[in-house]
């Protein structure tokens, strides 16, 4: 668990779109809230993305990125992204 004031490491992922996305890129930009969740397409990991998805255009204007990560690969990351039209 991160304390208040803590920088969390540096990371890169690779999005949905095949784009290397870094937390580096959005240093004095942006905030990042990176949520981890088990799998795609379960019940409970559905619900909290599609909950998330309903305020994702009010945390954006409010200079935060989202960024979801499971251990799923990129195909079911893409079929679960389209599939509840998340961002």
């Amino acid at each position: 668990m991160f304390k208040k004031g803590v920088v969390a490491p540096g990371f890169e992922l690779i999005g949905n779109d095949g784009e290397i996305y870094r937390s580096s890129d959005y240093k004095g930009e942006k905030w990042l809230v990176v949520f981890f969740y088990p799998k795609d397409n379960t019940p409970g990991c559905t619900i909290k993305s599609c909950e998330s998805k309903e305020i994702y255009d009010e945390i954006r204007l409010l200079r935060y990125e989202v960024l979801g990560i499971s251990r799923d690969d990129i195909k079911s990351h893409i079929n679960f992204s389209q599939k509840y039209d998340l961002p």
